[in-house]
C-alpha cells in the first residue's frame, strides 16, 4: 500500500492528483485508512467496513489506467477530473 500511496503522492503519469483517501483491507484481516496530498500521504489503522472505498480528485486524470493501478475491482470508486478530459 505505501508503495502506491508513495507513486500516486510524486505523480507518475497518471494525471495531476490533489487529494485522495480510502478506506481499504490490508493483506491481514484489518483495513487501512489513507489520506494523500501531493508530496506526502498517511496510512493509519482502520475500523473494519463491508467494503473499499476510494475517492482520488485531480486534473487529467487517466481514470482506466488509475483503476487498474489501484485494483479496486470490488472497491466504491469516486474519482474526479477537474477538467474537460473526463475518459
Amino acid at each position: 500500500m505505501r508503495k502506491i500511496l508513495d507513486k500516486l503522492a510524486w505523480g507518475n503519469g497518471l494525471g495531476i492528483i490533489l487529494r485522495a483517501k480510502g478506506i481499504v483491507q490490508s493483506e491481514g484481516e484489518g483495513w487501512l485508512e489513507f489520506d494523500l496530498t501531493p508530496g506526502e500521504f498517511e496510512v493509519r489503522n482502520g475500523a473494519p467496513d463491508v467494503t473499499g472505498k476510494l475517492c482520488v480528485i485531480g486534473s487529467r486524470l487517466k481514470k482506466m489506467i488509475l483503476r487498474l493501478f489501484l485494483r479496486c475491482k470490488s472497491y466504491s470508486v469516486c474519482i474526479n477530473a477537474f477538467d474537460s478530459y473526463i475518459i
